[in-house]
């Protein structure tokens, strides 16, 4: 085995582990790349010794637990009062469990600042993986198991993770495996050609096209995050019809149905948006949740034998009418309780392991089904619009977070020219390229406003307007990363999440916190005090902060009024001391715009034909177009790339190895059309085999090839060339049994069946009995 193909062979196997390194760096924040990245190289080398010899392998057993100590005493150091290399692993572990919790519940990217268990247990995790998968590949030639095992973080970090697209890791790691897989297949070769390489190559970079390609067939899919929205999405529930908290379908599924599933039914004497969570890390292209972190709840029993859990308090109350409110679950499977207002209380039959998150959410480890009640106790607030008024922005730090942006907000830049200067900020950010135009936005959006509540409802009448933005589940596609960016700049149509989102931004944007929540909205009354809520009233709204009146509702999309008695938003109907002094001079603004559907409906000409400007999507043509040249390509690769393999060795200088291989391609090519060959058949055996099923006389090479590989002479270009002869004969004779059908299979590798022997009348070509 040379020196070189070994190198490669492990530089390929490195390749793969850093892809798997920059897959799981993406569900965290801040980066811990340069950790990943030397997990990644210790695992390779600790599982490694049998690369070097292959009776060392052993050895493997020793490194691999030594370097995934020290990779975690790196990855997260002792605290002092852990003594004994006992208590050091028993720590590990603990801490290694906590962060595989925390990694189960909570959305990425995960915040390492607050849980920097998860840095252990990433570290950790591609160590294990790259040693694990270097024993196999380079200490054991298990090339095939070392990739799949590859594919579990590479998994991870493309399907969870809340940032930009991620195609090109995929499409990297198919590269790295198939030039993996085709050196494996090289090491115990004596020696090694270009055309190797070449063939390598050429199937790693065909593999990788018709990846892209199929993607390309799919462009809401690759156009962003894998795993994009966090909503309420359909899912199976023990062969039932049923709600899952999947966080991976869209809400579009959800609302665009004629006739709703029956999700919940509470009893309530004030009706009230039915609350699960909330998104609160905007990450410049989504919305996730990541900064609220959960702590578990301990319950009391009663003397009923039920279960009473109190809920703490927030650090701002507000006045409100306290309410007692019962939920039952029709046809949810949910991790989330769903709440109403401020909680306080929570009574159920039986405990739950239930946890509390900062945000106020309410999360049970364990799924709640179909049929599970429950009843909440909580204050409804009582506010008048004029209560948040004045307010100012003294936040408490733990709101502060709140705030939080990929890129600067409005007040990094106040000086003459303000737009342009941030745009420039802006545009040294890594996700802020597609935001530039947002400063000019809220610019005319908030005017000279300057009290967070005024704010608050000039973004929410804006959004509001039916003359700049419209309501539709369907919103068009187009080339940017954000939905967001693209409903603010570009299309103005969208739905909840579109709507709810931009005002949160909008609202960090200016300084004032905010966050994303989703639940239901009230749904129908059907009898005293008791809601029927089905699938189309789930819904995505905002909370804002303001200091002495804590998180109020906003609702900025069109059509949805929050409900209830405390209700503080424009959107309620309640006037306020802004409204009616902007409401004139707002809508006067809106008026020369066309609204979306009047801007679309004026792109088209008198066919109908859409002349818009602007990004289009991929048309059911070119779809087709580019499924057909994928699938083309791929049937014509396959065949060339088996001829390729088969020919690698034929056309070298070496004499005798071009015989050699010759007459290995002679075997193969009997193989292909159903003629089956032992290993222990003699080069005799195979002449009488292609005299039974072709009727050629191959017997004068077979005695040539017994001559060279066991009477020592020398094999030349003209023994070569007489194999060469033999083949295509010989090919062409199968071909003509098997029919075009058969053979094409042949060429693909694929089963053909035995072929018969010819009848003992059928003669060679010059029509005489070949003799021996």
């Amino acid at each position: 085995m040379k020196t070189r193909r070994r190198t490669l062979y492990a530089l390929c196997l490195l390749g793969l582990a850093a892809v798997a390194a920059l897959a799981l760096d993406r569900l965290v924040t801040p980066s811990i790349m340069p950790l990943l990245i030397g997990a990644a190289l210790a695992g390779t080398l600790a599982g490694a010794p049998g690369l070097f010899h292959r009776r060392v392998w052993p050895v493997a057993f020793v490194l691999l637990p030594v370097g995934g100590y020290l990779v975690a005493r790196i990855a997260l150091p002792l605290p002092p009062d852990v003594d004994g290399i006992g208590g050091q692993l028993g720590y590990y572990a603990s801490r290694l469990g906590l962060a595989a919790e925390i990694l189960a519940q909570e959305s990425t990217p995960i915040d390492l600042a607050r849980q920097a268990e998860v840095r252990l247990l990433m570290a950790f995790g591609i160590f294990a993986t790259s040693g694990l998968a270097a024993f196999l590949a380079l200490s054991n030639r298990l090339a095939l198991a070392a990739v799949a095992l590859f594919l579990v973080p590479l998994g991870a970090g493309v399907t969870l993770d809340g940032s930009d697209r991620a195609v090109w890791l995929p499409v990297l790691f198919l590269l790295l495996s198939g030039a993996l897989l085709m050196l494996s297949r090289t090491l115990d070769r004596t020696h090694w050609r270009p055309g190797d390489t070449l063939v390598a190559a050429t199937s790693a970079v065909v593999g990788a096209v018709v990846a892209v390609s199929l993607l390309a067939t799919a462009p809401v899919a690759a156009g962003g995050p894998w795993l994009d929205w966090k909503s309420w999405g359909e899912g199976p529930d023990d062969g039932a019809t049923s709600l899952t908290f999947d966080w991976r379908l869209n809400y579009p599924g959800l609302l665009e149905q004629e006739e709703g599933i029956a999700a919940l039914r509470v009893t309530s004497p004030v009706p009230s948006y039915w609350r699960a969570n909330t998104l609160d890390l905007f990450t410049g292209t989504t919305w996730r949740d990541g900064l609220s972190r959960a702590f578990p709840l301990s319950a009391y029993r009663t003397a009923d034998e039920t279960s009473v859990y109190d809920i703490p308090s927030p650090d701002q109350t507000t006045r409100g009418r306290t309410v007692t409110a019962r939920f039952r679950l029709e046809s949810i499977s949910s991790d989330h309780i769903l709440t109403v207002g401020t909680t306080q209380r929570l009574t159920v039959k039986r405990a739950l392991p239930l946890r509390f998150a900062e945000d106020r959410a309410l999360r049970s480890d364990r799924r709640l089904r179909p049929g599970f009640e429950y009843e909440i106790t909580a204050t409804i607030p009582e506010q008048r619009s004029s209560d948040l008024v004045g307010q100012g922005r003294s936040y408490p730090d733990e709101v502060t977070r709140y705030l939080t942006l990929p890129f600067p907000n409005a007040a990094a830049a106040t000086s003459p020219g303000a737009d342009r200067a941030w745009q420039a900020i802006v545009a040294r950010t890594s996700s802020g390229e597609e935001w530039r135009p947002l400063y000019g936005l809220n610019e005319r959006i908030v005017e000279d406003a300057t009290d967070p509540y005024e704010i608050a409802l000039r973004i929410e009448r804006h959004l509001r307007s039916p003359l700049r933005y419209e309501y539709s589940l369907t919103p068009p596609e187009t080339g940017y990363r954000s939905p967001y960016a693209a409903f603010l700049f570009e299309t103005r149509v969208g739905y909840c999440q579109h709507f709810a989102g931009s005002m949160a931004l909008l609202l960090r944007f200016n300084g004032i916190p905010a966050r994303v929540a989703l639940g239901f909205t009230a749904g129908e009354l059907v009898d005293d005090d008791t809601y029927l809520v089905d699938t189309t009233n789930a819904h995505a709204w905002v909370e804002a902060y303001f200091p002495r009146s804590g998180w109020v509702t906003f609702d900025p999309t069109p059509g949805r009024r929050v409900p209830g008695e405390g209700a503080s938003s424009t959107s309620s109907g309640f006037s306020d001391p802004y409204q009616e002094q902007a409401a004139a001079a707002d809508d006067a603004a809106a008026a020369p715009e066309d609204s979306p559907a009047q801007a679309r409906n004026a792109a088209q000409d008198d066919s109908g034909a859409d002349t818009s400007g602007g990004s289009s999507s991929t048309t059911p043509t070119s779809t087709w177009l580019i499924w057909g040249l994928s699938t083309a390509g791929a049937a014509v690769a396959w065949p060339v790339g088996r001829a390729a393999l088969r020919r690698r060795r034929i056309r070298g200088d070496d004499a005798e190895q071009r015989f050699h291989a010759s007459l290995g391609a002679v075997r193969a090519d009997l193989a292909d059309h159903g003629v089956r060959t032992s290993p222990s058949d003699t080069l005799l055996d195979t002449a009488r085999l292609i005299e039974e099923h072709a009727g050629l006389d191959a017997y004068a090479v077979a005695r040539r090839a017994e001559e060279v590989l066991f009477g020592g002479e020398r094999a030349t270009d003209r023994d070569v060339s007489r194999v060469s002869v033999l083949r295509r004969r010989l090919r062409r004779r199968l071909r003509a049994r098997r029919g075009w059908r058969r053979t094409l299979l042949a060429a693909y590798g694929l089963s053909v069946g035995r072929l018969a022997p010819l009848p003992q009348t059928v003669n060679d070509v010059d029509g005489r009995r070949p003799g021996r």
